[in-house]
């Protein structure tokens, strides 16, 4: 489709841009394809009278949250317990993601045409980032980072950044739980580790994690992992890491989205680790 935009106040976006008059802007489907004076003939174009107002390049945000408003809060509010609750059940995760959706949209018609995240709820910066890539939804172009990266009580841990905490210590929460703690080889186990190595025991993790729980939907959630039969089952019972449930409870990753690949590798580092410590 072809447009042409007159009647308004032209800013080029050049470093000493000043507003023009008597110009017409001319589209050719989402590409700007020249510049010319009013009265140039315009067959073929369907006219848009700007009526006076502004046409300028679109606003780039680098600095963008959409799990919020940007508007200041009345009062303090606990953001991790919010974000928990939110991501508990597939109905609050629907509201949130349309929020969300919403602030992107917002962002649009304030003529920001461009944002980039630096950390939001779960997966839904890259969803919402497809979905308006296949015309699903109304909003800006996104460069999407999804959650950001934190340490452990810092800056935005556990509300849209995930905290980084080490393998070791993982370990060592996971033995202070009287369940957890109560796994252990057998040595038939360790034989068995022992004859098949370490390596091949990784590759078997990584296809359990990748089958049994990396998918968003596991209809047998909560009875997909046996509590015998392999070294990896007992690993993922000692470090939590059995169902999505478990995954939730102990790791803040939400039931509901696919594991990606680099969260399917820590998982299986962390079901490593454990497995090494009782050889």
């Amino acid at each position: 489709m072809k447009y042409a935009f007159c009647g308004g106040k032209l800013l080029d976006g050049t470093r000493e841009m000043q507003p023009r008059e008597g110009l017409v802007l001319r589209t050719d489907g989402d590409r700007i394809t020249d510049i010319v004076p009013e009265g140039t003939d315009l067959t073929g174009y369907e006219v848009v009278d700007l009526k006076g107002g502004y046409l300028m390049p679109g606003l780039i945000n680098m600095h963008v949250h959409l799990a919020g408003s940007g508007k200041p809060q009345k009062k303090q509010r606990d953001n991790e317990k919010l974000v928990k609750t939110i991501l508990s059940t597939g109905l609050t995760r629907k509201v949130a993601y349309g929020m969300v959706a919403g602030f992107a949209k917002e962002e649009l018609f304030s003529g920001v045409t461009t944002i980039r995240t630096v950390g939001g709820l779960a997966d839904f910066d890259t969803r919402l980032r497809d979905d308006i890539r296949a015309g699903r939804r109304v909003g800006p172009r996104i460069l999407a980072a999804n959650e950001g990266i934190s340490v452990p009580g810092g800056h935005m841990a556990g509300s849209v950044a995930v905290a980084a905490n080490t393998i070791d210590e993982a370990l060592e929460k996971l033995q202070a739980s009287p369940f957890r703690a109560k796994f252990r080889l057998s040595e038939r186990e360790r034989a068995y580790i022992g004859e098949k190595g370490l390596d091949t025991i990784r590759e078997h993790a990584r296809g359990f994690i990748e089958t049994r729980l990396a998918p968003a939907e596991l209809p047998n959630d909560g009875r997909q992992t046996p509590m015998r039969g392999h070294p990896v089952f007992l690993a993922q019972h000692a470090c939590a890491c059995c169902c999505r449930k478990c995954l939730y409870k102990w790791y803040k990753i939400p039931p509901g989205i696919q594991l990606n690949r680099r969260q399917q590798e820590k998982i299986v580092n962390l079901l490593m680790a454990w497995i090494q410590r009782q050889l």
